[in-house]
């Protein structure tokens, strides 16, 4: 079979399944399920306020997202919690600091879904405490 022919038969199969992620989600009870097939049910990226400004996160581009929920705010009629974020390219938004546009907030008006050992998967982001995204 030619390189041409593989193509031509694997490229549809890939655009119908698309990218799927996996992970680890920690739920508050430090209950950890593996997910895979992730994907956020709302948004279709995490609203992180940092720095003063509203940043829209794919999940793709995410290694980790700690909620410590320590601290809260509203913005634009969203809640959102303080978080830890490290991207894949390693840059971080960290949950530090006592001024408000330094620190970084999560939107938790989402819900992560996906395929889990038992089934179908599903949980609201204020309910998580880390996720890893492989």
């Amino acid at each position: 079979m030619s390189r041409l022919t593989a193509l031509i038969i694997v490229l549809p199969a890939l655009l119908l399944t698309g990218c799927s992620l996996s992970g680890t989600v920690v739920d508050r009870s430090e209950f950890a399920v593996q997910v895979g097939k992730m994907q956020l049910a709302g948004d279709p990226a995490l609203k992180v306020y940092h720095g003063g400004a509203l940043h829209l996160i794919p999940l793709e581009s995410i290694k980790t997202l700690e909620i410590d929920g320590e601290e809260s705010m509203n913005y634009g009629g969203e809640f959102f919690m303080s978080a830890s974020i490290t991207l894949k390219d390693g840059t971080r938004k960290v949950a530090s600091g006592r001024n408000s546009d330094k620190r970084s907030f999560v939107s938790v008006n989402n819900t992560i879904t996906g395929k889990s050992s038992n089934g179908v998967y599903s949980i609201s982001v204020d309910n998580i405490i880390r996720l890893e995204v492989d």
